[in-house]
């Protein structure tokens, strides 16, 4: 809830920038660090597994080093001296690395509403944080990384191009446009007869609005949508932004949630693909 300074106009209300870290923000996270992982003052098999692999896998700081009576403290001195993107790192690695899904995911909920009552423009999704601008965006990405999930082919697809998106050390732009419209292609191919021809049509906008990405010239024999989309059309062409890639994974995310709604208005379920599916294909060419 906004404040009476705020509803009053006495107090600036504003996004935060995508490259940076209010202090309000960094403290109220680290609330909810230590409040998810370290409440309880019994030292359990859990916590030291969690501690364990911060010091291996994290921090790369031998584990006989471990100063188990002021452990918190020594996280902390880290956290609030961190950049902000190592801030954003130690997020990501807590959200993998404590030995229970259900407290990891409570713990991504509670940040991700530390981020919007901070108007912070990052969200967990699949345990990667993503800079998003909208919730609109946010809520048609992680209802097609859920809608898919029992589908291979569309989720290793959607996952990986929010892998690249999302990695903020070395990201691939262009790859993960090509890995969002692959998607498509998959669910294209699974649902078969029932798929919508809106998924050829969502597919052709999004190339159409991005200038790194054009059809292939040779169509896929399974699918009316491309073979291998994301060509560069040549070489002067602008490589494709974070902005480009985030509209093509929102765009064919949305078109997920459709195409998978409608099917299901049709039919009561939908196969997996064969193993001479995309899914295999992909496989066998990695």
């Amino acid at each position: 809830m906004r404040s009476f300074s705020e509803r009053a106009g006495l107090q600036s209300l504003k996004a935060l920038s995508a490259d940076a870290l209010e202090p309000s923000l960094r403290n109220r996270l680290w609330n909810v660090i230590r409040s998810s992982y370290f409440s309880s003052a019994a030292w359990s098999p859990e916590l030291n597994a969690f501690v364990e692999r911060l010091w291996d896998e994290y921090f790369k700081w031998p584990q006989d080093s471990i100063p188990y009576a002021t452990v918190l403290q020594t996280i902390r001195d880290y956290y609030f001296h961190a950049e902000w993107n190592q801030v954003y790192d130690f997020l990501e690695f807590c959200a993998g690395a404590f030995p229970s899904a259900d407290l990891n995911a409570r713990f991504m909920a509670r940040a991700n509403a530390v981020f919007v009552q901070e108007l912070a423009p990052y969200r967990f999704l699949g345990q990667r944080l993503v800079r998003v601008s909208s919730s609109e965006e946010f809520e048609a990405i992680e209802q097609a990384l859920a809608s898919a999930h029992p589908l291979d082919g569309v989720s290793e697809r959607l996952h990986r191009a929010l892998a690249l998106l999302a990695d903020r050390h070395a990201p691939d732009y262009e790859a993960s446009v090509r890995e969002s419209l692959q998607a498509l292609a998959a669910l294209e191919r699974t649902l078969g007869e029932r798929a919508p021809e809106f998924l050829r049509r969502m597919a052709d906008a999004v190339v159409a609005g991005l200038p790194s990405v054009e059809r292939s010239r040779k169509p896929s024999r399974q699918s009316r949508i491309w073979s291998a989309p994301g060509q560069r059309r040549d070489a002067e062409r602008e490589e494709a932004q974070f902005d480009d890639a985030k509209f093509a994974l929102v765009v064919c995310s949305a078109a997920v949630n459709y195409a998978l709604g409608k099917a299901a208005l049709t039919d009561s379920g939908l196969s997996p693909e064969p193993e001479t599916g995309f899914a295999h294909r992909a496989k066998a060419q990695a």
